[in-house]
């Protein structure tokens, strides 16, 4: 080699460093048959998209670009006004790039430029489209087959189709090993599903079930900063929380503090996963899910490991768990001191003996305890011969509480247990965070609670599911 050819090497070495330590980036993409002068460059976090930046056409390309680097993950060109997008990957040694795409056919005419990483991206890209119109007619034609055998012919062929998907896949990772698309296709795979015999037991399914949850997110790479901001990360979190994770409180905390746990790697994912799942579950109407949020109040929040929280909503944050606490599904019932209107004595909770107690709180001048009385009458002579009773708790104080008893002889609640509290000695609207009425509590025969939180149209359908659940577990 001679002394010229080693400067111009040592040149072109020394560029490539500068240009890759370049900070800020530049994207420029030409989209034809694009009629609007807009452009907008989204990304993602969790399930929400975002705006970035705005580009004004130039002469038929439009150009992004800035002085502080993009955060690496997956990018999305928005089309106006129709909002029509095409994806792209940028990081760290990807940021000085362009694409050429067609608006009418986005898909399938998509080039990168001075981008192996897009490349590779919109191969994949490509492929997929290519096989998308052949499996939704194999679709179409599963939908409006009339015969089982014409449905299964189609269904085997969407198979076939989904088997040379997942071989095509192997094959990307394995010849682009190093690239994000590898990591994007190796993330969305899910582990195989248990095959199940005709002989396998429930032991055996459960088994099966379990080792294909425990195996679900293996493929996910909590680390990869660029996966955060892709679609396939919280898609992948979130089947896992909401459709893998048996749904029932004990079994969507451990899964929450599996993800948390892991997340915490990256400070912005565990931030934005915290606060997703807090407001979710916060806002959820299923039964018994406060127990969640609770949870991660008590775990997170009030351990100082959200300090993007103010003080004053900490201290709503922790209120609201404590006032939830005592009454959360599955808890014993607090065994609370009231005035039985019948005759003036004290009665406890607990003094009622019975394989099932609906716990009713109501009050006299409560429209809505109006119009629910009367499923709660129908509810009682269905199901008071099934060990089922009612403690009817007036909620009404001093002068009010003298209707609770005239309002009882009046709606023919006088089969119920009757109590009431005129002047608060239990505290119990407090204790059973009574903020409105009319509220229902199922317990059981130890005053465990079964259910909360439902209406009363609802009682017939939530006691009936309960005794015949307790029936088959028995038998």
């Amino acid at each position: 080699m001679t002394f010229k050819s080693i400067i111009i090497s040592s040149f072109l070495v020394v560029m490539s460093i500068f240009a890759n330590a370049q900070s800020g980036y530049k994207i420029d993409i030409k989209l034809n048959n694009y009629n609007n002068d807009t452009l907008l460059l989204g990304y993602y976090l969790g399930d929400k998209q975002f705006v970035k930046d705005t580009a004004i056409s130039h002469n038929g390309t439009f150009t992004f670009k800035g002085v502080k680097d993009l955060d690496p993950g997956v990018y999305m060109a928005v089309m106006l006004p129709e909002k029509n997008v095409f994806q792209f990957i940028v990081d760290k040694n990807n940021r000085f790039f362009g694409i050429e795409a067609d608006a009418s056919r986005l898909t399938s005419k998509l080039k990168a430029k001075n981008s192996d990483e897009n490349t590779i991206f919109f191969n994949y890209i490509h492929y997929l489209t290519s096989q998308r119109p052949m499996a939704e007619s194999y679709r179409t034609k599963m939908r409006e087959a009339k015969d089982s055998t014409t449905y299964k012919l189609y269904s085997s062929k969407v198979d076939e189709i989904d088997q040379q998907v997942f071989n095509t896949q192997d094959e990307f990772i394995k010849k682009n090993p190093k690239s994000f698309t590898a990591t994007l296709i190796k993330s969305s795979k899910e582990p195989p599903l248990p095959v199940y015999g005709p002989k396998d037991d429930m032991e055996d399914k459960i088994k099966g079930y379990n080792h294909f949850k425990d195996h679900y997110l293996d493929n996910l790479n909590f680390q990869d900063e660029r996966l955060f901001r892709s679609p396939v990360y919280f898609q992948k979190i979130d089947n896992f929380i909401q459709n893998i994770t048996y749904q029932q409180p004990d079994s969507i905390i451990k899964s929450l503090d599996f993800v948390l746990e892991k997340t915490q790697v990256i400070p912005d994912a565990f931030k934005f996963y915290l606060s997703h799942y807090f407001n979710f579950y916060l806002k959820s109407k299923f039964v018994g899910m406060d127990a969640v949020y609770v949870h991660l109040i008590d775990k997170y929040y009030s351990k100082g490991m959200a300090p993007w929280v103010d003080k004053e909503n900490l201290q709503k944050m922790k209120d609201a768990a404590n006032d939830a606490r005592p009454t959360l599904v599955g808890k014993l019932a607090p065994n609370l001191t009231f005035i039985n209107q019948k005759d003036s004595s004290d009665i406890k909770l607990y003094d009622v003996v019975s394989p099932y107690t609906v716990m009713f709180f109501w009050a006299p001048d409560c429209s809505h305890c109006e119009k629910a009385i009367p499923h709660v009458l129908e509810f009682y002579e269905k199901y008071k011969d099934k060990g089922v009773e009612i403690f009817a708790v007036c909620t009404g104080l001093l002068d009010e509480a003298k209707d609770c008893w005239k309002s009882v002889e009046k709606k023919n609640m006088k089969h119920f247990v009757n109590v009431y509290d005129p002047v608060l000695l239990s505290n119990f609207k407090v204790i059973y965070n009574i903020k409105s009425t009319p509220q229902f509590l199922i317990l059981d025969k130890d005053k465990k609670i079964l259910s909360k939180g439902i209406g009363a149209d609802q009682l017939d359908e939530v006691m009936g599911k309960i005794i015949e659940y307790n029936h088959n577990k028995s038998n």
